[in-house]
């Protein structure tokens, strides 16, 4: 819907995005959009990340979260482009669900590095994947369990992008932290 033309009807997947306003090549119309942070919340099978999502849900947080599973479970998942192609309609999803004023998060578990490559990516102010990740010995893939059990499971934040550019981080930065903090997403030392 944001990505749609209302003076020409362009709905092609072709627009350019400066700051908070979208422009049709076709026509040459603008218009403004919000652009918020798109979030990914990754981690091994098992570790807990619907878990997390749900209890999000519960703390009342100011997200929309989904689960990226649904796409999986609808739509063709054997080669590299069906994966893409999954990832697409996630930031297609997203980029018109944060014209609400709210951020997105998502549950999943790969295609990571196909995030800031999708068309769609122009439209997120950054994106972050935050990693869940077992502290504890023998922690794997029955991660949601043992945290239940008790078990200590850290969030860190380890992939953003920030203007198109995407960057890794071993340590949790400052602007990730303060980013993080600022949604009331998770309390960081």
């Amino acid at each position: 819907m944001i990505g749609i033309c209302t003076k020409c009807g362009n709905h092609q997947w072709d627009k350019e995005v400066k700051g908070d306003e979208i422009h049709c090549p076709k026509c040459g119309n603008s218009w403004k959009f919000i652009k918020l942070p798109l979030f990914i919340l990754t981690g091994c099978s098992g570790i807990g990340k619907t878990t997390t999502a749900m209890e999000i849900i519960r703390r009342k947080a100011e997200f929309t979260v989904l689960d990226g599973d649904m796409f999986y479970n609808i739509m063709p998942h054997e080669t590299e482009e069906d994966y893409y192609d999954q990832v697409e309609q996630i930031g297609s999803l997203s980029k018109n669900l944060m014209q609400t004023g709210l951020p997105v998060l998502w549950t999943m578990a790969g295609n990571l590095d196909k995030l800031s490559k999708t068309y769609n990516s122009r439209f997120f102010r950054e994106i972050y994947c935050l990693a869940l990740v077992c502290e504890e010995p023998g922690c794997g893939t029955e991660g949601a369990s043992q945290m239940r059990a008790g078990f200590r499971v850290r969030l860190t934040p380890v992939y953003g992008t920030e203007s198109g550019s995407p960057h890794s981080s071993k340590q949790p930065n400052n602007r990730n932290a303060q980013l993080l903090r600022k949604y009331h997403f998770v309390t960081l030392p």
